[in-house]
């Protein structure tokens, strides 16, 4: 997923989550940038197998061994979304 961390904290889940990763391609810092990278993957077959390649290997270097802390986030937004009074 490109993302494009914005003022708002729902713009910055992704990004927070490819930083723990130590990945940072895919975190763009303008709208033409993000429009660039989100064609770039879409169209290259390299680049997407090379950035696939590079989540796993961030995400079994770092966030696997936050599990207990994802877990928890998880819980956390489940029991906002379900306990919530928003119709």
């Amino acid at each position: 997923m490109v993302t494009l961390p914005l003022e708002h904290i729902r713009g910055r889940y992704a990004a927070s989550l490819y930083r723990q990763m130590n990945y940072t391609e895919l975190v763009t810092s303008s709208v033409e940038e993000y429009l660039w990278k989100a064609v770039l993957l879409a169209t290259d077959d390299n680049y997407y197998a090379e950035v696939r390649r590079s989540i796993q290997r961030g995400f079994h270097g770092s966030m696997r061994m936050n599990l207990r802390v994802s877990s928890e986030w998880l819980e956390f937004i489940y029991r906002a979304v379900h306990n919530s009074n928003v119709s």
